[in-house]
């Protein structure tokens, strides 16, 4: 929607285009949060929570396997960035202050992708 908008009028300009991008970044967010969830939640879900307790590998350990995975969200988010902000560059004029808000939503992914976490192990600890 940005890049249509930037392509198509030239009065476009930051400030008013870019909760395009925004809108974009909290919905791989939210995305990221439930996938994660449905990672965790992955053993009780399968009833399968019984073999995952006979691993030789502790819980905090396969947590951390978790977390580690919103590794891939986030590097998306990074390109993701990187191209919007190197085309906007080219479209517009752009200031520090324009673009240092969309870095921002990078960090967005990754905390929603932890909560989902968390709110797995709280559900399964709940259930304890």
């Amino acid at each position: 929607m940005f890049v249509r908008t930037t392509g198509s009028a030239r009065s476009a300009n930051w400030n008013d285009d870019a909760w395009t991008v925004s809108a974009g970044f909290i919905f791989l967010a939210m995305f990221t949060m439930i996938a994660t969830n449905l990672a965790a939640l992955r053993d009780r879900r399968e009833h399968t929570t019984e073999h995952f307790e006979t691993l030789p590998v502790s819980l905090a350990l396969r947590t951390s396997g978790l977390l580690a995975a919103t590794v891939v969200p986030a590097a998306v988010a990074v390109v993701l960035f990187a191209a919007v902000a190197s085309f906007a560059a080219t479209q517009m004029d752009l200031t520090f202050v324009d673009v240092i808000h969309v870095p921002a939503h990078v960090v967005f992914v990754v905390l929603l992708g932890v909560l989902g976490i968390a709110l797995a192990l709280v559900r399964r600890c709940w259930r304890c």
